[in-house]
């Protein structure tokens, strides 16, 4: 790496050298922060997509977990729908999204089904005009979760091995930053160590 100004000399002032230091710096400290934005945002996924996998497993067993579960869904689309880098995840958790978002509805209105068709005219012999007795959500199958949950963690795993090279990515910055300063310091230090030279040469 060399600096020189801008008539292509070889020489740069002291106060040149820190201006082009902080320049090269400004940029890979840019770098820097687009590169651990990248990280957390990884790490968030991999928290928010394990979140999300308990909550499908309640959703086995319990049916009142449906509206927390579709707001899950929505915000994990919302936060990682627009990032290349994981769209295999959302397509993934998109697998249920439909059936989780249907269930909210019959979750949320079974009470007030049950309750009208509970308050209306009894059945006169066989014939009921009520209908079908409404029926709650019901829950998700377990074994579907099961399959669905073991290619999450698949997945996950993956972008995690991404993680190692964007670590790798970051301490690369880091060094440069280093490897910037130094040379700027390398070049006031001999800047500095010729003039010095001169200036005895003519005392």
């Amino acid at each position: 790496m060399s600096a020189v100004d801008g008539g292509g000399n070889n020489y740069m002032s002291d106060s040149a050298i820190l201006a082009w230091v902080t320049v090269q710096q400004s940029q890979q400290y840019g770098r820097l922060e687009d590169a651990m934005d990248s990280e957390k945002l990884r790490g968030d996924m991999a928290s928010d997509a394990a979140k999300l996998k308990l909550d499908m497993q309640k959703a086995t067993k319990d049916p009142s977990v449906y509206p927390e579960l579709n707001k899950e869904i929505e915000a994990f689309n919302d936060k990682y729908g627009s990032v290349p880098e994981f769209d295999d995840v959302v397509s993934l958790v998109n697998q249920f999204a439909d059936k989780v978002a249907a269930n909210v509805d019959l979750h949320d209105t079974y009470k007030d089904r049950k309750a009208e068709y509970d308050a209306a005219a009894p059945p006169v012999g066989d014939d009921d005009p009520r209908g079908p007795e409404p029926q709650d959500a019901g829950t998700l199958n377990k074994d579907d979760v099961t399959d669905w949950a073991d290619s999450l963690d698949k997945i996950v795993d993956t972008t995690n091995q991404n993680e190692q090279l964007g670590m790798i990515r970051i301490n690369e910055i880091k060094s440069t930053i280093d490897h910037t300063a130094e040379v700027a310091s390398q070049l006031i230090k001999s800047d500095n160590d010729t003039t010095a030279f001169t200036i005895h040469n003519f005392t």
